[in-house]
C-alpha cells in the first residue's frame, strides 16, 4: 500500500513539475543567470523546451504510475468489487493530488522550475 501512495505521489509531482515548466516566466531567469545564481541556465533551458519537458513529466510519468497503480492493485488479489473500489480511489486521489498540484504549479512556478534544475545540476543531467 506504501508503494501505491509513492506511485501516486510520482505521478502528482512530475505533474507540478510539467506545469510548472509552462507557465513559468523566462525573463526572471535571465535575471538570475546575469547574477550567475545557480540553476538560472538550466531553467532557462527548461523553459525554452517547456513542451517536451511538460509532455515527459506530465504525459509520460502520469502514464507510467497511472499504469503500475493499477497493476499494484490488480496483485492484491481481492475479489473484483473491492479491487474496483481501490482503483476508483487510486484514481480519486490521483486526480485531485494533480488538480491541487497544478494551482501549487502555477503560483510557485519560478521556485518548483528552479529547484529542478539546481537538481539536474547537482547530477550533471543537463550537460551535453
Amino acid at each position: 500500500v506504501l508503494i501505491l501512495f509513492l506511485v501516486i505521489f510520482i505521478g502528482i509531482f512530475f505533474d507540478i513539475i510539467g506545469v510548472a515548466v509552462t507557465v513559468a516566466d523566462e525573463n526572471e531567469f535571465h535575471a538570475k543567470a546575469s547574477k550567475r545564481i545557480a540553476g538560472s541556465k538550466t531553467s532557462v533551458k527548461l523553459i525554452r523546451n517547456s513542451a517536451k519537458v511538460a509532455n515527459f513529466c506530465a504525459d509520460v510519468i502520469g502514464d507510467i504510475c497511472g499504469v503500475l497503480a493499477l497493476k499494484i492493485t490488480a496483485s492484491f488479489r481481492i475479489s473484483f468489487n473491492i479491487q474496483f473500489l481501490i482503483s476508483a480511489l487510486v484514481a480519486s486521489l490521483t486526480v485531485s493530488g494533480k488538480a491541487i498540484g497544478k494551482t501549487i504549479a502555477q503560483k510557485n512556478s519560478t521556485k518548483r522550475v528552479h529547484a529542478v534544475a539546481v537538481v539536474l545540476n547537482k547530477l550533471h543531467l543537463n550537460q551535453k
